[in-house]
Parts: C-alpha cells; sequence; structure tokens
C-alpha cells in the first residue's frame, strides 16, 4: 500500500518526536572565543599627518582601529586573527619633565602605567621603545618573525625599522616615518627668480641659492635668512660626503679624517663664509622659524613647516645621496602580556592600518599609495619622499655630551674652528671609552 505524501510527513514527525527522548540533541559546534586585547596608546602628540592637524590623536587612533575592524580579509585582523582590541590612552608613560630621572625610575613608572592599564600592545615614540624594550616593557619581536626578520625588512623600509632596535633586538613595528626633508618657500623663490628645489639639486646648487635667497637690510642686517641647514644634527652631511662619526665596529672617532672635516667645515661656511643661515643657538632657530619674525627661504628639517606655501623635497646631495631618517612612534607588544601569539598577529595588523594615519607611512606599500594618502602632496614631492626613504639611513640617538660638541661646532659661540671642536668631540668620545664599559649611543650600530 503506498502511502500518501501528507503520511510521510506525519509518520516522519512522529518518528522524529519518538526519538527525541532516547537521548538528548547533539550541542552545536563551540565558536572560538575571541581574545580581548589592550592598547595602550598617548593621548599626546599627533602621527603627524597634515590633513589631521586639527583632529585628537585619539580619534585618529580609533579611526586605525575602525579600519583594522573593517578588514574581514586581513589575515591580521580581528575576524581571521580571533581577538578583539579597545584602547585605552595614557598622558606619559614616565615623567619627561622631571630630572634627572634615572633609567630605574623610568622604568619603574611606564611598567606602572602599562599595568594599569592592563595593556597587552603599546604605542611609544621609536626612543623610549628603545630605553624601555631592554628594561622590559616590551617584548623582543624577534621571537615571532625570527632573528633574520625578512617579512618586516620586505614590508618595512630598513631605515625605519631599525629605530625601534636596540643592541640587536626589535621592539616595536613602526607607523610613520621621518625622513630628512628640505622645507622651502615657493613664493620667495618666485619673487627672487631661483627655480623650485628637484632631486637634480647638489651642494653646489644649495649654496648658490641660499646666497641669492637670503635678503638683507640697507644697514646690511639680515631680514631674511636664506637657509637653515643645522637645525639638527649635521648627520646628512657627515653620510653623504662619504664620512662617518665613528667607525662601526672598533668605534673609534673619525670626525679628524679628511673626508668628515670637509663636511662640516661646508656646514660651517654656510653660516660663517657666505652668512646665509644663522650663527644662533637651537633655541633661537626655533624662535626664527616658528616666531613672528620671516622664517628662512629653506630649512632643513624632519617635520613639516607650520608656514603655508611651504613645499617639500629632497635634500640636494653631496658626493652620495644619503638621508638621515628618525622613527616616530611605533607599537610594541607589552611584556605584561599572556596572549602572545594573539597580541603579536594583533600587532601586525594595527600596525598596517595605522601607516595611513601618518604624514609619511613606515611600509613600503603605503608609500607606493602615498599620492591617495597625502593629498595636500604634489606628484613631485611624493616622489621626494619616496626617492628620501629609499635612500634613507637611521640617525642614531645621540649622547647628551654630542649635542653641545655638534652646537658648539655650528654655531660657534666661543669663536673655536672646525678642527678644534673635532678634536673636542674626538677626546670625548675617547674618555668616555676609558670610563665606561658600553659605547655612547650616537656611536652604536643598530
Amino acid at each position: 500500500m503506498k502511502l500518501s505524501r501528507r503520511s510521510m510527513l506525519a509518520s516522519t514527525a512522529a518518528l522524529a518526536a519518538g526519538c527525541s527522548f532516547a537521548e538528548p540533541p547533539l550541542d552545536a559546534p563551540s565558536v572560538p572565543q575571541a581574545v580581548a586585547l589592550n592598547v595602550a596608546a598617548p593621548s599626546y602628540g599627533s602621527l603627524g599627518n597634515p590633513l589631521l592637524t586639527e583632529e585628537r590623536s585619539e580619534d585618529t587612533y580609533r579611526r586605525g582601529l575602525t579600519t583594522l575592524e573593517s578588514n574581514r580579509e586581513s589575515p591580521y585582523g580581528p575576524t581571521r586573527g580571533g581577538y578583539s582590541l579597545a584602547l585605552q590612552f595614557y598622558e606619559e608613560l614616565y615623567p619627561h619633565n622631571v630630572e634627572p630621572i634615572t633609567t630605574e625610575e623610568a622604568r619603574t613608572a611606564a611598567l606602572d602605567t602599562v599595568e594599569a592599564l592592563l595593556a597587552d600592545l603599546v604605542i611609544l615614540a621609536s626612543h623610549d621603545a628603545t630605553r624601555l624594550g631592554p628594561e622590559g616593557l616590551l617584548l623582543p619581536l624577534d621571537r615571532f618573525s625570527g632573528p633574520a626578520g625578512a617579512e618586516l625588512k620586505r614590508e618595512f623600509f630598513p631605515s625605519v625599522l631599525d629605530q625601534f632596535r636596540r643592541d640587536g633586538a626589535l621592539y616595536a613595528l613602526p607607523i610613520g616615518a621621518r625622513p630628512l626633508m628640505l622645507y622651502y618657500d615657493e613664493d620667495h623663490f618666485k619673487l627672487h627668480g631661483v627655480p623650485p628645489v628637484d632631486a637634480s639639486w647638489d651642494w653646489d646648487d644649495l649654496l648658490e641659492s641660499a646666497v641669492r635667497l637670503t635678503t638683507r637690510e640697507v644697514d646690511g642686517t639680515v631680514a631674511r635668512w636664506g637657509l637653515i641647514a643645522h637645525l639638527h644634527d649635521p648627520w646628512w652631511a657627515l653620510w653623504q660626503n662619504r664620512a662617518e662619526a665613528v667607525d662601526p665596529v672598533t668605534l673609534q672617532c673619525r670626525l679628524q679624517e679628511p673626508a668628515a672635516v670637509e663636511a662640516l667645515q661646508f656646514v660651517h661656511d654656510l653660516i660663517h663664509k657666505y652668512r646665509v643661515s644663522p650663527p644662533v643657538p637651537l633655541r633661537d632657530l626655533f624662535e626664527l622659524i616658528l616666531g613672528q619674525r620671516s622664517p628662512p627661504a629653506m630649512l632643513y628639517s624632519h617635520d613639516a613647516l607650520l608656514h603655508s606655501g611651504f613645499r617639500t623635497a629632497a635634500l640636494p646631495r653631496g658626493r652620495a645621496r644619503a638621508v638621515p631618517v628618525r622613527g616616530h612612534f611605533g607599537i610594541g607588544i607589552a611584556a605584561r602580556t599572556t596572549h602572545t601569539e594573539a597580541a603579536y598577529t594583533a600587532l601586525r595588523g594595527l600596525a598596517q592600518s595605522l601607516q595611513e594615519e601618518a604624514a609619511v607611512p613606515a611600509s613600503r606599500a603605503a608609500v607606493a599609495r602615498l599620492e591617495e594618502i597625502r593629498t595636500d602632496l604634489r606628484p613631485e614631492e611624493v616622489a621626494a619622499l619616496q626617492l628620501s626613504l629609499e635612500h634613507g639611513r637611521a640617525e642614531p640617538l645621540p649622547a647628551p655630551p654630542l649635542g653641545t660638541y655638534w652646537e658648539g661646532l655650528l654655531s660657534f659661540e666661543d669663536g673655536d674652528d672646525v678642527a678644534t671642536m673635532v678634536n673636542r668631540a674626538c677626546d670625548y668620545l675617547r674618555t668616555h671609552q676609558q670610563q665606561s664599559a658600553s659605547p655612547p649611543l650616537w656611536g652604536r650600530a643598530v
């Protein structure tokens, strides 16, 4: 006898109902719980994108986190990475404005801040990463990427990545880069018939243009300087003249070598022989640049000028093209975390998503898209930044006494010449080596 369709459905339902009392239904497969991670980020400062100058830094980080969360395809994102991120903000890791502060005091203050925020990841400046990482605040990333870190070297410009390395260990991944660039006043150039700076410029072009751009009053006093090339330590002059401050292996002073003396003499001559750059100490240089007085026509700087009308160019080259690069903010893994693998996955994802918030990204992929990210830049300015990072070299952290020698060398308040100041700098290095088992930071290899 054939059963009707209705009878078959009824029989199946009854069978199912009868069987339901035989054993409990199977549970649905469990969904892995996402690992909850906290990110400690600074509430001060900016990642540096001039398009975001009116925005709070906290909003910048939140937007970067939103970008990361919306990318469901990334293996480093929360969806595929199996984690969630929450932002926590701190005002300072340790009291920068309290002097003197010992290494132990800085370490204790930073550890207390990170512990209070229950941080798994920490966003911090490059100098803090290399100072506090070895003191136990951050985990070395080499345990995740391997000692060679080949993938990271392909992803990030080495000159930026090296800013977060100390004694061979990498403590954070970079968000932004700060290559030394030449900023110039486009209108002032046009007024004096000087062509815009381009990649063909060398030291001779720099000098000739600085002379034409320096304007003076009737009595001879300078109304507007043509150039400020010594706002920062003169690594650019040494490296572009194929000179070194110290030997990278023996740490012996090399400032007395002809190439080094020639490079520093060039900077000295800009100030004292040709008088196109002001012979004033650092604090007065900042007043010239940012104060009410006329800014210089050209400026070597790691950061964009606050004056409108200034454009960005690559440094005029010497015997070689070499560009000092400073680190900016980076992201490390807090040593206190108990979720190291998830934290590294989140670290890779957040480091990628925050690239577009920086004035100059640290990753090659983001720099390749810089024309989309920085719509305030012209194509030739984008090309100049790309060129600078390709020829970038990590700028070392100077020991405080050396800063005094640089300033004395360049401003010459005491009337000494280049040879005298170079001899003093080398004497300082030799004395330091005799008194300390560890090399000064300005002589270390990253």
